[in-house]
């Protein structure tokens, strides 16, 4: 017996309400749908204009993918290519590296990891906004949305770079708090995580290098 179909197709302005209720269902800690409406309608639209284009370079384009039930024709989830990160806005992201510290007079020596915030992957397309609605997680759903974003990037590779980096959403519990933030982020910002996650999505993220420790 076959399973439910789906369309993988270009999302745009049709897709406003559908993409809505997909933000209220993913909750904290999915940044890319963490946008307000006006924002959100921009996006769209920028995605049915990168899809529309003729460009051969990356460029400043975004492209959002929609899951299309077949059956009912509802939005069950999307997933996204930024051809280009780190232009506008800054991408931040933060290494973790091992800082020794010695004293011969004191005979001590101190090995101390430290998280600096550098720019590594500026200049490179970002894969993401990979999120399937609960009820149509099932029949290889999900894997075969995610591969769309790569079927798209082979369909034409010049408008996209060589190299391809990918976000992983962090531990984010019902109540929408994430304990890497609790633990490490609150004391920098001094804001609640779902309030930084909206800035992250909406802003162009100054906020992170004006309050990150230098």
């Amino acid at each position: 017996m076959s399973g439910p179909q789906y369309v993988m197709r270009s999302a745009g302005p049709a897709d406003f309400a559908g993409f809505k209720q997909l933000r209220e269902i993913a909750g904290a800690g999915f940044t890319s749908l963490m946008l307000d409406d006006k924002a959100m309608a921009e996006r769209l639209e920028l995605s049915q204009a990168s899809f529309a284009s003729h460009a051969d370079t990356p460029g400043r384009a975004r492209y959002f993918i929609a899951l299309e039930h077949a059956a009912t024709g509802a939005l069950a989830g999307c997933c996204a290519v930024k051809a280009t990160i780190g232009e506008t806005p800054p991408f931040f992201n933060f290494r973790l590296i091992t800082e020794a510290q010695s004293s011969a007079v004191a005979n001590r020596r101190f090995d101390m990891q430290v998280l600096i915030g550098v720019n590594d992957f500026t200049g490179s397309t970002e894969v993401g906004s990979l999120f399937v609605r609960p009820e149509h997680r099932a029949h290889g759903v999900g894997r075969a949305l995610a591969q769309s974003r790569y079927m798209l990037m082979a369909a034409a590779p010049g408008r996209f770079h060589e190299q391809v980096v990918s976000e992983l959403r962090g531990v984010v519990s019902p109540e929408g708090v994430s304990p890497f933030w609790e633990a490490v982020g609150r004391h920098f910002f001094r804001m609640d995580f779902s309030e930084a996650d909206t800035l992250s999505a909406t802003t162009d993220n100054q906020f992170i290098l004006d309050l990150t420790p230098q």
